[in-house]
């Protein structure tokens, strides 16, 4: 079957105008390789299944590989030494939704069962016996924000599989916090209140 399609100079335009305007789910641009590669092949036979309602897209989505058996290396400006880790192994990562999973397990906000004012080591001690997530897994989301979750602004989340100790022997770990603008991370003393606006990770079970 013969085809007499003809691009005029306004389609032409419009195809121009989208390939600039639109961008890839992690935000990824158009380029000339990329187009190139779109009228290779079947790509567009594809599209016109989706267009033509024959057929669907569907997101993959990106595995991340985590080593958390590293020793971190913590701010000077906090003036700690690392104390002791959790062992996690290797760990991957995917978000689906807005839901982030570790080796195929959620990964969850855990929120203290105590109706008193407790210290936060308390709070961690409740969770004995779960996965706790360190700061390997801390120090991988804030290279790559876009993987955590909306639902964890407006708290403070703390990765306490890892400790660091002070010069004075205090015991810290770290937590996850939204400024507003960007993710942070700050360290807290596990003898400091806990609070309603603070919660642990963890994994849940399998």
């Amino acid at each position: 079957m013969s085809n007499d399609l003809m691009l005029d100079v306004d389609q032409a335009g419009e195809l121009k105008r989208a390939f600039r305007r639109t961008r890839g789910s992690d935000g990824s641009q158009w380029s000339n390789e990329k187009i190139k590669k779109l009228s290779e092949g079947k790509f567009l036979g594809a599209v016109m299944d989706v267009v033509d309602g024959r057929s669907q897209i569907v997101s993959v989505e990106k595995e991340y590989i985590v080593d958390c058996n590293k020793i971190p290396l913590i701010s000077a400006h906090y003036d700690l030494e690392f104390d002791t880790q959790h062992p996690a192994g290797i760990m991957k990562l995917k978000k689906c939704g807005q839901t982030l999973f570790a080796n195929g397990r959620k990964i969850s906000l855990y929120v203290s069962k105590s109706e008193n004012l407790i210290p936060i080591h308390q709070a961690i001690h409740e969770l004995s016996g779960n996965l706790v997530l360190n700061f390997s897994i801390l120090h991988f989301l804030l290279e790559n924000p876009k993987l955590i979750p909306n639902l964890w602004k407006g708290y403070d989340v703390y990765f306490v599989g890892t400790y660091f100790r002070s010069r004075d022997n205090r015991l810290y770990v770290t937590f996850l916090c939204w400024d507003g603008c960007k993710w942070d991370w700050h360290v807290s003393w596990i003898g400091n209140d806990w609070k309603s606006d603070k919660r642990i990770v963890y994994l849940e079970a399998a």
